[in-house]
C-alpha cells in the first residue's frame, strides 16, 4: 500500500516537473523570438531614419547660413563659428551663397572683403617693467577678393600661384632663432625704401617682396590704405598671402589691417591703393588699381574693436600700476 502510493506521488511530481520546465522552455523561446522582433523592427526604424536624413541633406540648401548658424543646423550640435566682418557684391552673395545683410553697392573695385581679428599664439612679457605681466598677443587681418576678369592685377615675375610672406599669423620656432652669420631665410626686397641697410639690426628682419610689380620699370608695388576724408599718403599695409585664383577667375589677397582712419575716429570709407611712390611716405608715381570699402564695412570693424578694448584699458592700467 505504501509502496503504490509512494509511487503515484513519485509520477505526479515527475508529471509536474516535465509541464513546468516545458513552461519555461516555452517562455524563453516566446522571450528569443519577442528580442528578434525588437531587434528587427530598430533596424528597420534605424534604416528609414537614415533614407530619410539623406533624402532631407540632399534637399537641404548649403549655405552660409545653413553651414555657421546653429539654429539652421540639419542636426543640433556643435558648428564652427564665422569670425569675420564681411562686406561684398550682389554677384559675390549668390555666387557664395552668403547673407543679404552683408551686400553693400557701395563696395568698389573689389568683389568682397573680410577682417577678422586674431590671436597670434605669441605672448609678450615685462609690461610696465613687471617680469609677471604678460600679454598675449592679437593681429588684425584683411582679406580682398578681386575678379580677375575685371582687374588686371600686376603680378610680379617672381610669384607662384600662390604664395605667404609672412609668418605673423603662424606660432613658427624660426621666428626664435637670431642667425650669427646675417642669414635670411629668403631673399630680401632689392628695393631700398623698404630695406634697413643702415641699421645694425638689420640681420633680425627678413623683408619680403611684394607680389607686384611695375613691368615696365621692374618697381615693386606696394599698397596703401586712408580714410576716403584723409588728405594724406595713407599708410603702408603689408601683403602676407596671395592666390592668384582661390575660386575660378577670383584673386585673393591678405593683408595686415587695423583700421585706416584711426582708432577713435568716427566711421568713414576707406580708400585702398596699388601704387609705386618714390619713398615709403613720399610721392606717387603710379596707381596700378584702386578699391573702397565702404563707410557701413568700417563701423562693424570699429564695433569689434571697442568691445575688447575695455579689457585692453584694464590691462594696461595694471602696468602702471
Amino acid at each position: 500500500m505504501n509502496y503504490r502510493c509512494c509511487s503515484i506521488i513519485f509520477r505526479s511530481l515527475w508529471i509536474v516537473g516535465i509541464a513546468i520546465l516545458n513552461g519555461l522552455f516555452g517562455l524563453i523561446g516566446n522571450a528569443g523570438a519577442d528580442q528578434q522582433l525588437v531587434k528587427d523592427k530598430l533596424v528597420t526604424v534605424t534604416k528609414q531614419t537614415r533614407e530619410t536624413t539623406a533624402a532631407n541633406d540632399e534637399q537641404r540648401t548649403i549655405n552660409w547660413q545653413t553651414r555657421f548658424t546653429f539654429e539652421s543646423q540639419a542636426r543640433p550640435g556643435p558648428y564652427t563659428v564665422d569670425p569675420h566682418v564681411w562686406v561684398y557684391s550682389k554677384e559675390f552673395a549668390e555666387r557664395f551663397g552668403m547673407p543679404k545683410e552683408w551686400i553693400d553697392p557701395n563696395l568698389k573695385g573689389i568683389e568682397a572683403a573680410a577682417w577678422r581679428k586674431v590671436k597670434t599664439g605669441y605672448v609678450t612679457c615685462g609690461w610696465g617693467g613687471k617680469k609677471e605681466l604678460c600679454k598675449e598677443e592679437d593681429a588684425a587681418v584683411l582679406e580682398l577678393y578681386l575678379d580677375a576678369r575685371k582687374v588686371k592685377l600686376p603680378w610680379a615675375s617672381w610669384t607662384d600661384e600662390f604664395g605667404h610672406m609672412s609668418m605673423r599669423l603662424w606660432v613658427t620656432s624660426s621666428r626664435f632663432l637670431t642667425s650669427q652669420r646675417c642669414e635670411r631665410r629668403r631673399d630680401p626686397s632689392p628695393n631700398p625704401l623698404f630695406r634697413r641697410a643702415d641699421r645694425q639690426e638689420d640681420c633680425l628682419y627678413n623683408t619680403y617682396r611684394s607680389p607686384f610689380a611695375d613691368t615696365q620699370s621692374g618697381a615693386e608695388i606696394h599698397l596703401y590704405a586712408k580714410g576716403i576724408q584723409h588728405g594724406g599718403q595713407g599708410n603702408s599695409i603689408g601683403i602676407e598671402a596671395y592666390d592668384k585664383n582661390v575660386y575660378p577667375g577670383l584673386a585673393w589677397l591678405q593683408v595686415g589691417y587695423s583700421r585706416s582712419v584711426g582708432l577713435h575716429n568716427a566711421p568713414e570709407a576707406t580708400l585702398i591703393t596699388l601704387e609705386t611712390r618714390d619713398a615709403p611716405l613720399g610721392n606717387t608715381l603710379k596707381i596700378f588699381h584702386k578699391l573702397e570699402l565702404p563707410e557701413s564695412f568700417d563701423a562693424r570693424i570699429k564695433a569689434v574693436l571697442d568691445a575688447s578694448r575695455e579689457t585692453e584699458r584694464e590691462f594696461y592700467k595694471k602696468s602702471l600700476d
